[in-house]
Protein backbone atom coordinates (compact mmCIF):
# COMPACT_ATOMS: atom_id res chain seq x y z
CA UNK A 1 0.00 0.00 0.00
CA UNK A 2 0.90 3.65 -1.02
CA UNK A 3 1.05 6.74 1.26
CA UNK A 4 1.48 10.25 0.34
CA UNK A 5 2.21 12.65 2.86
CA UNK A 6 -1.01 14.85 4.44
CA UNK A 7 0.40 18.19 4.67
CA UNK A 8 0.86 21.52 2.82
CA UNK A 9 -1.67 24.49 2.67
CA UNK A 10 -3.62 22.61 -0.24
CA UNK A 11 -4.33 20.24 2.42
CA UNK A 12 -4.92 22.16 5.07
CA UNK A 13 -7.85 24.01 3.28
CA UNK A 14 -8.92 20.96 2.44
CA UNK A 15 -9.48 19.87 5.70
CA UNK A 16 -10.35 23.06 6.78
CA UNK A 17 -13.40 22.96 4.56
CA UNK A 18 -14.82 19.61 5.72
CA UNK A 19 -18.14 19.50 7.33
CA UNK A 20 -17.28 16.51 8.98
CA UNK A 21 -13.61 17.24 10.16
CA UNK A 22 -14.68 17.87 13.94
CA UNK A 23 -16.99 14.52 13.83
CA UNK A 24 -15.18 11.87 15.67
CA UNK A 25 -15.76 8.58 13.88
CA UNK A 26 -17.50 5.40 15.96
CA UNK A 27 -15.28 2.52 15.31
CA UNK A 28 -17.16 0.15 17.39
CA UNK A 29 -20.34 0.78 14.86
CA UNK A 30 -18.60 0.69 12.10
CA UNK A 31 -17.21 -2.57 12.93
CA UNK A 32 -19.97 -3.75 13.38
CA UNK A 33 -21.86 -2.92 10.85
CA UNK A 34 -19.34 -4.44 8.12
CA UNK A 35 -19.42 -7.48 10.34
CA UNK A 36 -23.52 -7.59 9.88
CA UNK A 37 -23.44 -6.82 6.10
CA UNK A 38 -20.24 -9.33 5.82
CA UNK A 39 -22.09 -12.40 7.80
CA UNK A 40 -19.06 -12.70 10.48
CA UNK A 41 -20.23 -14.68 13.00
CA UNK A 42 -19.13 -12.05 15.89
CA UNK A 43 -19.60 -14.73 18.70
CA UNK A 44 -16.82 -16.48 17.26
CA UNK A 45 -15.09 -13.69 17.31
CA UNK A 46 -15.34 -12.87 20.67
CA UNK A 47 -14.44 -16.61 21.83
CA UNK A 48 -11.17 -16.78 19.77
CA UNK A 49 -8.96 -14.59 17.70
CA UNK A 50 -9.59 -15.10 14.67
CA UNK A 51 -6.71 -14.10 12.13
CA UNK A 52 -7.52 -10.97 9.69
CA UNK A 53 -8.30 -13.48 6.83
CA UNK A 54 -10.92 -15.60 8.30
CA UNK A 55 -12.86 -11.84 8.62
CA UNK A 56 -12.12 -11.96 4.64
CA UNK A 57 -13.42 -15.42 4.60
CA UNK A 58 -16.62 -14.90 5.96
CA UNK A 59 -16.75 -11.57 4.31
CA UNK A 60 -16.96 -12.61 0.88
CA UNK A 61 -20.57 -13.41 -0.66
CA UNK A 62 -21.53 -13.61 -4.26
CA UNK A 63 -24.00 -15.71 -6.77
CA UNK A 64 -27.45 -16.32 -5.63
CA UNK A 65 -29.85 -18.68 -6.21
CA UNK A 66 -33.12 -17.75 -5.98
CA UNK A 67 -35.52 -20.76 -4.51
CA UNK A 68 -38.84 -18.99 -2.70
CA UNK A 69 -42.19 -17.96 3.03
CA UNK A 70 -42.61 -20.97 5.82
CA UNK A 71 -41.38 -21.58 9.22
CA UNK A 72 -40.15 -24.06 11.63
CA UNK A 73 -41.44 -27.65 11.65
CA UNK A 74 -39.36 -30.31 12.69
CA UNK A 75 -40.81 -33.79 12.87
CA UNK A 76 -43.84 -32.64 11.16
CA UNK A 77 -42.56 -31.46 7.80
CA UNK A 78 -43.00 -27.89 6.42
CA UNK A 79 -45.36 -25.18 8.03
CA UNK A 80 -47.98 -23.81 5.40
CA UNK A 81 -46.52 -21.43 2.88
CA UNK A 82 -48.07 -17.96 3.41
CA UNK A 83 -46.89 -16.17 0.55
CA UNK A 84 -45.99 -16.30 -2.75
CA UNK A 85 -42.26 -15.16 -3.26
CA UNK A 86 -41.91 -14.59 -7.09
CA UNK A 87 -38.23 -13.63 -8.15
CA UNK A 88 -38.90 -9.68 -8.71
CA UNK A 89 -35.41 -7.81 -8.34
CA UNK A 90 -33.19 -5.94 -10.46
CA UNK A 91 -31.58 -9.23 -10.99
CA UNK A 92 -33.92 -11.96 -10.95
CA UNK A 93 -34.12 -12.33 -7.39
CA UNK A 94 -35.90 -10.58 -4.77
CA UNK A 95 -36.15 -6.85 -3.87
CA UNK A 96 -33.83 -5.76 -0.59
CA UNK A 97 -35.71 -5.25 2.27
CA UNK A 98 -36.75 -1.90 3.84
CA UNK A 99 -35.53 -0.73 7.64
CA UNK A 100 -37.83 1.02 9.75
CA UNK A 101 -35.22 2.47 12.27
CA UNK A 102 -34.67 0.32 15.70
CA UNK A 103 -37.00 -2.07 14.16
CA UNK A 104 -34.66 -4.86 12.40
CA UNK A 105 -32.68 -7.95 13.01
CA UNK A 106 -30.43 -6.44 15.13
CA UNK A 107 -33.09 -6.14 18.29
CA UNK A 108 -33.96 -9.98 17.52
CA UNK A 109 -30.58 -12.09 16.74
CA UNK A 110 -28.42 -9.88 18.77
CA UNK A 111 -28.87 -11.71 21.80
CA UNK A 112 -27.63 -14.90 19.91
CA UNK A 113 -25.41 -13.16 17.64
CA UNK A 114 -23.93 -9.72 18.71
CA UNK A 115 -23.02 -9.12 15.20
CA UNK A 116 -26.37 -8.64 14.71
CA UNK A 117 -26.78 -5.58 16.47
CA UNK A 118 -24.75 -2.58 14.52
CA UNK A 119 -24.68 0.78 13.22
CA UNK A 120 -24.62 2.03 16.85
CA UNK A 121 -29.00 1.35 17.41
CA UNK A 122 -29.85 -0.18 20.25
CA UNK A 123 -33.20 -1.96 20.95
CA UNK A 124 -34.65 0.94 22.57
CA UNK A 125 -34.66 2.92 19.36
CA UNK A 126 -37.79 3.09 18.14
CA UNK A 127 -38.89 4.33 14.28
CA UNK A 128 -37.29 7.55 12.77
CA UNK A 129 -33.97 7.29 14.72
CA UNK A 130 -31.50 6.82 12.01
CA UNK A 131 -30.20 3.89 10.98
CA UNK A 132 -32.81 1.13 11.41
CA UNK A 133 -32.27 -3.05 12.65
CA UNK A 134 -32.76 -4.90 9.21
CA UNK A 135 -29.65 -3.99 7.26
CA UNK A 136 -27.65 -4.77 9.98
CA UNK A 137 -28.47 -8.12 8.89
CA UNK A 138 -29.71 -7.64 5.56
CA UNK A 139 -27.45 -9.05 2.46
CA UNK A 140 -28.45 -7.54 -0.79
CA UNK A 141 -28.63 -4.02 -1.46
CA UNK A 142 -24.26 -4.54 -2.45
CA UNK A 143 -24.52 -1.19 -4.47
CA UNK A 144 -26.05 0.73 -1.14
CA UNK A 145 -24.38 2.07 1.45
CA UNK A 146 -26.22 2.81 4.49
CA UNK A 147 -26.04 5.62 6.79
CA UNK A 148 -26.75 5.69 10.88
CA UNK A 149 -27.12 9.79 10.73
CA UNK A 150 -28.10 13.28 9.09
CA UNK A 151 -25.34 16.01 8.47
CA UNK A 152 -28.29 18.65 8.82
CA UNK A 153 -31.64 19.29 8.59
CA UNK A 154 -34.00 18.32 5.54
CA UNK A 155 -37.27 19.38 4.22
CA UNK A 156 -38.87 17.01 1.93
CA UNK A 157 -41.28 17.35 -0.94
CA UNK A 158 -43.14 15.35 -3.68
CA UNK A 159 -43.75 15.39 -7.25
CA UNK A 160 -45.91 13.11 -8.78
CA UNK A 161 -46.51 10.18 -5.86
CA UNK A 162 -50.64 8.69 -5.39
CA UNK A 163 -52.43 10.79 -2.99
CA UNK A 164 -54.29 7.22 -2.54
CA UNK A 165 -54.25 5.21 0.30
CA UNK A 166 -54.87 1.62 0.03
CA UNK A 167 -54.52 -1.84 2.21
CA UNK A 168 -51.48 -4.08 2.97
CA UNK A 169 -51.29 -7.41 5.05
CA UNK A 170 -48.62 -7.09 8.05
CA UNK A 171 -47.04 -10.35 9.96
CA UNK A 172 -45.98 -11.20 12.96
CA UNK A 173 -43.84 -13.98 14.64
CA UNK A 174 -44.58 -16.37 16.30
CA UNK A 175 -41.88 -16.85 18.77
CA UNK A 176 -43.82 -18.73 21.55
CA UNK A 177 -45.11 -21.82 19.81
CA UNK A 178 -41.39 -22.97 19.06
CA UNK A 179 -39.42 -21.70 22.03
CA UNK A 180 -39.59 -24.84 24.22
CA UNK A 181 -36.95 -27.65 25.98
CA UNK A 182 -39.14 -29.89 23.57
CA UNK A 183 -38.04 -28.02 20.87
CA UNK A 184 -34.61 -27.83 21.72
CA UNK A 185 -34.40 -31.37 22.45
CA UNK A 186 -35.69 -32.19 18.69
CA UNK A 187 -33.19 -29.88 17.29
CA UNK A 188 -30.03 -31.13 19.24
CA UNK A 189 -31.35 -35.06 18.47
CA UNK A 190 -31.45 -33.24 15.02
CA UNK A 191 -27.74 -31.93 14.88
CA UNK A 192 -25.82 -34.64 16.76
CA UNK A 193 -25.29 -32.89 19.80
CA UNK A 194 -25.25 -34.70 22.97
CA UNK A 195 -26.32 -33.34 26.82
CA UNK A 196 -29.28 -32.21 28.73
CA UNK A 197 -30.87 -29.22 27.62
CA UNK A 198 -30.16 -26.47 30.44
CA UNK A 199 -32.76 -24.03 31.39
CA UNK A 200 -30.27 -20.59 31.36
CA UNK A 201 -32.45 -17.26 32.34
CA UNK A 202 -33.56 -16.23 28.60
CA UNK A 203 -32.40 -19.34 26.59
CA UNK A 204 -32.35 -22.71 26.30
CA UNK A 205 -28.86 -24.56 25.95
CA UNK A 206 -27.71 -28.09 24.97
CA UNK A 207 -23.53 -28.68 25.39
CA UNK A 208 -20.84 -26.31 25.91
CA UNK A 209 -18.33 -24.81 23.89
CA UNK A 210 -15.62 -26.07 26.84
CA UNK A 211 -16.80 -29.41 26.23
CA UNK A 212 -15.26 -28.96 22.40
CA UNK A 213 -18.20 -30.84 21.30
CA UNK A 214 -21.31 -29.07 19.36
CA UNK A 215 -23.53 -26.97 20.92
CA UNK A 216 -26.67 -25.35 20.17
CA UNK A 217 -28.69 -22.62 21.97
CA UNK A 218 -32.87 -21.47 21.30
CA UNK A 219 -32.95 -17.83 22.81
CA UNK A 220 -36.88 -16.61 24.02
CA UNK A 221 -36.91 -13.12 21.94
CA UNK A 222 -39.48 -12.11 19.31
CA UNK A 223 -37.81 -14.44 16.92
CA UNK A 224 -36.83 -17.08 18.61
CA UNK A 225 -33.15 -16.79 17.66
CA UNK A 226 -31.03 -20.10 17.30
CA UNK A 227 -27.13 -20.67 17.02
CA UNK A 228 -25.27 -24.04 16.57
CA UNK A 229 -21.61 -24.07 16.98
CA UNK A 230 -19.37 -26.79 16.58
CA UNK A 231 -15.69 -26.20 17.95
CA UNK A 232 -14.05 -29.36 16.40
CA UNK A 233 -14.56 -27.87 12.52
CA UNK A 234 -13.05 -24.60 13.58
CA UNK A 235 -10.10 -23.47 11.59
CA UNK A 236 -8.99 -21.17 14.49
CA UNK A 237 -10.39 -22.80 17.29
CA UNK A 238 -8.67 -21.96 20.69
CA UNK A 239 -7.65 -24.19 23.15
CA UNK A 240 -10.04 -22.90 27.03
CA UNK A 241 -6.47 -22.80 28.45
CA UNK A 242 -2.98 -21.07 27.33
CA UNK A 243 -2.37 -17.59 26.51
CA UNK A 244 -5.49 -17.93 24.10
CA UNK A 245 -3.65 -17.15 20.51
CA UNK A 246 -5.16 -19.33 17.72
CA UNK A 247 -3.03 -21.32 15.70
CA UNK A 248 -5.24 -22.32 12.21
CA UNK A 249 -5.64 -25.91 11.68
CA UNK A 250 -5.90 -27.48 8.05
CA UNK A 251 -9.32 -28.96 7.88
CA UNK A 252 -8.83 -29.43 4.59
CA UNK A 253 -11.15 -27.88 1.32
CA UNK A 254 -15.01 -26.83 2.66
CA UNK A 255 -17.33 -27.08 0.02
CA UNK A 256 -17.68 -23.96 -2.00
CA UNK A 257 -20.53 -22.74 -4.52
CA UNK A 258 -23.54 -24.55 -5.29
CA UNK A 259 -22.32 -27.41 -3.32
CA UNK A 260 -22.18 -25.09 -0.38
CA UNK A 261 -25.85 -24.34 -0.99
CA UNK A 262 -26.95 -27.75 -1.31
CA UNK A 263 -25.33 -28.69 1.67
CA UNK A 264 -26.89 -25.10 3.72
CA UNK A 265 -29.84 -26.07 1.92
CA UNK A 266 -29.84 -29.85 3.92
CA UNK A 267 -28.98 -28.21 6.87
CA UNK A 268 -32.25 -26.16 6.68
CA UNK A 269 -34.69 -28.90 5.91
CA UNK A 270 -32.90 -30.54 8.86
CA UNK A 271 -33.93 -28.12 11.14
CA UNK A 272 -37.58 -27.80 9.71
CA UNK A 273 -37.20 -24.81 7.66
CA UNK A 274 -38.68 -24.78 4.21
CA UNK A 275 -35.47 -24.07 1.48
CA UNK A 276 -38.51 -22.39 -1.11
CA UNK A 277 -39.01 -19.65 1.89
CA UNK A 278 -35.09 -18.32 1.32
CA UNK A 279 -33.23 -16.65 -0.97
CA UNK A 280 -29.73 -18.42 -0.78
CA UNK A 281 -26.10 -17.10 -1.51
CA UNK A 282 -22.44 -18.44 -1.14
CA UNK A 283 -19.47 -16.84 -0.20
CA UNK A 284 -16.93 -16.43 -3.27
CA UNK A 285 -13.88 -17.96 -2.51
CA UNK A 286 -11.66 -16.15 -5.27
CA UNK A 287 -12.22 -13.37 -3.35
CA UNK A 288 -9.85 -14.06 -0.44
CA UNK A 289 -7.75 -16.88 -2.26
CA UNK A 290 -8.67 -19.54 -0.02
CA UNK A 291 -11.30 -22.51 0.52
CA UNK A 292 -11.03 -23.74 4.09
CA UNK A 293 -14.15 -22.33 4.52
CA UNK A 294 -17.26 -20.65 2.66
CA UNK A 295 -20.53 -18.93 4.22
CA UNK A 296 -24.04 -19.23 3.20
CA UNK A 297 -26.53 -16.93 3.80
CA UNK A 298 -30.06 -17.57 3.84
CA UNK A 299 -32.52 -14.46 3.53
CA UNK A 300 -36.24 -15.13 4.16
CA UNK A 301 -38.63 -13.84 1.40
CA UNK A 302 -41.96 -12.73 1.71
CA UNK A 303 -43.91 -11.14 -1.04
CA UNK A 304 -40.52 -10.71 -3.22
CA UNK A 305 -39.15 -9.23 -0.98
CA UNK A 306 -36.20 -10.28 1.77
CA UNK A 307 -37.48 -9.09 5.18
CA UNK A 308 -34.18 -8.26 7.01
CA UNK A 309 -34.71 -12.10 8.75
CA UNK A 310 -31.85 -14.27 7.44
CA UNK A 311 -29.67 -17.70 8.30
CA UNK A 312 -26.26 -17.67 8.46
CA UNK A 313 -24.62 -20.93 8.17
CA UNK A 314 -20.71 -21.87 7.50
CA UNK A 315 -18.72 -24.14 6.90
CA UNK A 316 -15.09 -25.71 6.60
CA UNK A 317 -13.09 -28.85 5.96
CA UNK A 318 -14.87 -30.68 8.90
CA UNK A 319 -18.13 -30.27 8.14
CA UNK A 320 -20.62 -27.46 9.75
CA UNK A 321 -19.00 -25.00 11.58
CA UNK A 322 -21.70 -22.68 12.91
CA UNK A 323 -25.73 -22.18 12.15
CA UNK A 324 -27.46 -18.88 13.05
CA UNK A 325 -31.05 -17.75 12.65
CA UNK A 326 -34.88 -17.18 13.67
CA UNK A 327 -37.34 -20.04 13.88
CA UNK A 328 -40.27 -18.12 15.06
CA UNK A 329 -43.43 -18.92 12.08
CA UNK A 330 -44.84 -16.01 10.53
CA UNK A 331 -48.62 -15.60 11.15
CA UNK A 332 -50.87 -13.47 8.89
CA UNK A 333 -52.09 -10.59 11.46
CA UNK A 334 -54.63 -9.60 7.93
CA UNK A 335 -55.05 -6.37 5.96
CA UNK A 336 -54.13 -3.04 7.90
CA UNK A 337 -55.18 0.21 6.17
CA UNK A 338 -52.15 2.15 4.62
CA UNK A 339 -51.44 5.69 3.72
CA UNK A 340 -50.70 7.04 0.42
CA UNK A 341 -47.25 7.90 -0.56
CA UNK A 342 -47.65 11.33 -0.66
CA UNK A 343 -48.99 10.91 3.07
CA UNK A 344 -45.92 8.86 3.75
CA UNK A 345 -43.89 11.64 2.38
CA UNK A 346 -45.46 14.10 4.58
CA UNK A 347 -44.17 11.86 7.36
CA UNK A 348 -40.63 12.17 7.14
CA UNK A 349 -41.17 15.53 8.58
CA UNK A 350 -43.67 14.51 10.88
CA UNK A 351 -41.88 14.43 14.26
CA UNK A 352 -43.78 10.88 15.38
CA UNK A 353 -42.14 8.98 12.54
CA UNK A 354 -39.18 10.68 11.30
CA UNK A 355 -37.19 10.11 7.88
CA UNK A 356 -35.19 6.64 9.28
CA UNK A 357 -32.91 4.92 7.64
CA UNK A 358 -31.44 6.68 4.85
CA UNK A 359 -29.57 4.96 2.60
CA UNK A 360 -26.89 6.42 -0.37
CA UNK A 361 -25.73 4.72 -3.06
CA UNK A 362 -22.50 4.15 -3.41
CA UNK A 363 -19.78 6.50 -4.56
CA UNK A 364 -23.00 9.24 -4.10
CA UNK A 365 -21.31 12.52 -3.50
CA UNK A 366 -23.63 15.08 -1.92
CA UNK A 367 -24.39 19.09 -1.85
CA UNK A 368 -21.63 21.00 -1.57
CA UNK A 369 -22.03 22.89 1.96
CA UNK A 370 -19.76 25.85 2.09
CA UNK A 371 -17.94 27.39 4.85
CA UNK A 372 -15.36 29.71 5.28
CA UNK A 373 -12.75 28.17 7.05
CA UNK A 374 -11.30 30.35 9.80
CA UNK A 375 -7.46 31.29 9.30
CA UNK A 376 -4.98 28.65 10.47
CA UNK A 377 -2.84 31.52 11.97
CA UNK A 378 -5.78 32.68 14.12
CA UNK A 379 -9.52 32.55 15.68
CA UNK A 380 -12.31 33.56 13.81
CA UNK A 381 -13.70 37.06 14.53
CA UNK A 382 -17.07 37.78 16.28
CA UNK A 383 -19.97 38.01 14.19
CA UNK A 384 -21.09 41.28 13.43
CA UNK A 385 -24.40 42.48 15.29
CA UNK A 386 -27.52 41.40 13.57
CA UNK A 387 -25.71 38.88 11.47
CA UNK A 388 -27.74 35.58 9.95
CA UNK A 389 -26.51 32.12 12.17
CA UNK A 390 -25.53 29.47 9.71
CA UNK A 391 -28.33 26.73 9.86
CA UNK A 392 -27.81 24.99 6.25
CA UNK A 393 -31.33 23.16 5.31
CA UNK A 394 -31.33 20.33 2.57
CA UNK A 395 -34.63 20.47 0.35
CA UNK A 396 -35.34 17.16 -1.00
CA UNK A 397 -38.09 16.12 -3.44
CA UNK A 398 -39.43 12.00 -3.19
CA UNK A 399 -40.05 11.06 -6.89
CA UNK A 400 -40.66 7.04 -6.42
CA UNK A 401 -41.65 4.84 -3.89
CA UNK A 402 -41.91 1.62 -3.06
CA UNK A 403 -44.34 -0.18 -0.51
CA UNK A 404 -43.13 -2.95 1.13
CA UNK A 405 -42.81 -4.92 4.70
CA UNK A 406 -40.12 -3.64 7.64
CA UNK A 407 -39.28 -5.77 11.35
CA UNK A 408 -40.73 -3.65 14.01
CA UNK A 409 -40.29 -4.72 17.68
CA UNK A 410 -43.02 -3.86 20.06
CA UNK A 411 -43.20 -2.80 23.36
CA UNK A 412 -43.44 -6.49 24.51
CA UNK A 413 -40.34 -7.90 22.81
CA UNK A 414 -42.25 -9.82 20.04
CA UNK A 415 -41.39 -8.91 16.56
CA UNK A 416 -43.65 -8.02 13.56
CA UNK A 417 -43.56 -7.39 9.89
CA UNK A 418 -45.33 -3.68 8.79
CA UNK A 419 -46.36 -2.20 5.80
CA UNK A 420 -43.62 0.36 4.93
CA UNK A 421 -42.70 2.79 2.39
CA UNK A 422 -39.34 3.21 0.78
CA UNK A 423 -38.85 6.06 -0.50
CA UNK A 424 -36.58 7.96 -2.97
CA UNK A 425 -35.05 11.09 -4.43
CA UNK A 426 -33.68 11.86 -7.93
CA UNK A 427 -30.02 11.03 -6.93
CA UNK A 428 -30.92 7.38 -5.29
CA UNK A 429 -31.01 8.51 -1.89
CA UNK A 430 -33.85 6.79 -0.14
CA UNK A 431 -35.38 7.00 3.42
CA UNK A 432 -37.97 4.60 5.02
CA UNK A 433 -41.47 5.63 7.14
CA UNK A 434 -44.44 3.54 8.21
CA UNK A 435 -47.26 3.03 5.92
CA UNK A 436 -49.63 2.09 8.64
CA UNK A 437 -52.86 4.13 8.74
CA UNK A 438 -52.76 6.50 12.51
CA UNK A 439 -55.91 4.62 13.33
CA UNK A 440 -53.57 1.28 13.42
CA UNK A 441 -51.13 2.31 15.43
CA UNK A 442 -50.78 3.44 19.44
CA UNK A 443 -48.90 6.52 19.78
CA UNK A 444 -49.15 6.36 23.93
Amino acid sequence: MSTSKRDGEAFARLRAADPAADLTPDHESLRHAVTARAGVEDELTARRRRTPRAFQIAAASAGALAIGVSGFALGGGFATSMVASPASGDEGGALPPISLGGGGASDSVASANPEMATEGASPSMGMGTGMGGSERAMGGGADMAYMSWSAGRTVFSQSGLSTSGGTAVAYGYDAKSVVSEQTVLELAKALGVEGDVRDDDGFFMVGTYESGEPNLSVYSDGLASFNYYDPSTDPWKCDSEGDGECTERDLGDAVQGDDAIDAATEVLVTLGLDPASFELEASDPESYGSTDYSNVTAYLVVDGQRTGDQWGLSFTGAGTQSVWGSLANLVELGEYDVVSPAEAVERLSDPRFGASNQVYPLGWIGPAMTRVAAPRSGAPSVPAPGTSFDWPVENVTIVTERLGLAQHHLGDGSVVLVPTYELGAEDGRTWSVIAVADAHLDFS
